[in-house]
């Protein structure tokens, strides 16, 4: 796993540490082997889990830079724990917390997490709609990315309100990424946001991606998150 990950960094030009290398090789490792508990099912072998999960990913890197002082992001979602955990891996300074309503994942990936030393991590069992509401929680936030959790406009209701004024929302977005935005134009001034840039890259294969980083210039309205979201499917 060490050789094609360092394989799959080097031609997308995304230096790597060997302590970044490791951790990463040990943690794709524990997810291949659950692959099919944690629905990857469509994966099929190492390198794919590699380029269409891990990079994918890691390309935001290309993009954005963190700050280098200590910040928090929320990843909503995780599921195997993408995109939060590579980034957390080549950004050691953030502090991450893991968002997943079903629990056997969040308790796969704690497990996981803690057993090849990957450090600094919390983890959040409950609906997103529900941790945005707590006032622990609701506008906490630096960033808070999401892969492939929801529509466009269920991650802007349930995101937002995490988020600082002056935090960015990243999303993950596939060919269709660019109608998608320029769709939900107004809903992303509803919930406080402004985009504030995006990202057009293609994975090793060719498949076409975006990444949008949305800013929040103002605090979303109270009531938001609603408790019953239109589209949305409750696990």
């Amino acid at each position: 796993m060490k050789e094609k990950l360092a394989k799959s960094l080097k031609e997308i030009g995304i230096s790597f540490k060997e302590e970044e290398i490791i951790l990463s090789a040990n943690f794709l490792d524990a997810v291949w082997e659950a692959k099919h508990f944690l629905n990857l099912t469509a994966v099929k072998s190492k390198e794919e889990l590699i380029k269409k999960h891990f990079i994918d990913s890691l390309y935001l890197l290309h993009f954005f830079s963190f700050e280098s002082s200590k910040e928090t992001l929320v990843d909503l979602g995780t599921g195997a724990g993408f995109p939060g955990v590579p980034i957390k891996i080549f950004q050691k300074q953030l502090s991450l917390y893991l968002l997943e309503a079903k629990r056997r994942k969040l308790n796969f990936i704690k497990y996981t997490l803690e057993t090849v030393g990957i450090k600094n991590v919390y983890y959040l069992h409950d609906r997103a709609e529900n941790i945005a509401r707590l006032e622990n929680h609701r506008e906490k936030y630096q960033y808070v990315c999401s892969r492939a959790m929801a529509s466009l406009p269920v991650l802007l209701e349930v995101g937002m309100p995490l988020l600082k004024v002056g935090g960015i929302l990243i999303t993950y977005k596939g060919p269709r990424g660019k109608e998608e935005i320029q769709d939900e134009e107004e809903t992303i001034t509803k919930f406080g946001g402004k985009i504030y840039k995006e990202c057009f890259y293609k994975l090793p294969e060719g498949e076409k991606r975006y990444i949008y980083l949305i800013d929040k210039i103002k605090p979303t309205a109270e009531i938001y998150p609603r408790k019953k979201i239109k589209g949305k499917k409750h696990s």
